[in-house]
């Protein structure tokens, strides 16, 4: 598991190179940096970068994002770079990530709902969205374990809860909005106002205000 590098033109398409990912990849996340480095992250609790020198991809630099407090690993997924920083989705650790590519240094965490897939900042770096698979924590009702963190579930034991969360990444302050199951990739609008989020789990795409 890695990624793999693609020729540009001609009709075959031909596979370049594969590139193998320690520690194996997550469900998503991959983005290139302003330097045209891949930033890639794994199913444990690192972001690893590759950069091309005479044609090749190798390995060269990493952030390490904390462990989340009910053990294992973060499990980072959706990214995106604006400027200097690098937001990341940390699933397990219920969390989003604030990380520095240029240096490799990670900078801080901050809650958000159960299992956070993607990421979408806004342009001026003061704002992100992330899709929540497992919506807030439960306070009562039918209730189970899943990776580590309760979540609200139907009789049948399926998950019953999602939400995408505005946080404000200098406070740390959030506000939800309910959605459909199942939240995936996110597309702000460039008219300032709208967003966009498909729905895995149900069939749907979800059309939210952002200046609600």
């Amino acid at each position: 598991t890695g990624f793999v590098v693609g020729g540009g033109g001609g009709p075959t398409h031909e596979v370049l190179q594969e590139l193998v990912l320690p520690g194996g990849t997550s469900g998503a996340g991959i983005v290139v940096d302003a330097d045209g480095g891949v930033w890639l992250s794994n199913a444990q609790s690192e972001i690893q970068r590759a950069s091309a020198k005479d044609g090749k991809f190798d390995w060269d630099r990493k952030i390490t994002v904390p462990k989340p407090k009910i053990g294992g690993h973060a499990y980072p997924c959706g990214m995106q770079i604006v400027g200097d920083r690098l937001i990341v989705a940390l699933s397990r650790s219920n969390s989003v990530g604030v990380a520095n590519w240029k240096t490799g240094t990670f900078e801080k965490e901050l809650p958000v709902h159960v299992a956070p897939f993607s990421v979408a900042v806004e342009a001026d770096g003061k704002t992100a969205w992330a899709s929540c698979w497992g919506g807030p924590q439960p306070k009562e009702g039918l209730m189970q374990a899943s990776s580590g963190s309760m979540v609200s579930v139907d009789a049948r034991g399926v998950v019953k809860a999602a939400s995408v969360v505005r946080l404000d990444l200098t406070t740390g302050a959030i506000q939800p909005v309910e959605v459909a199951l199942q939240p995936m990739q996110m597309v702000l609008h460039p008219d300032g106002k709208r967003m966009f989020v498909a729905h895995g789990n149900a069939d749907e795409v979800s059309v939210i205000d952002r200046k609600a």
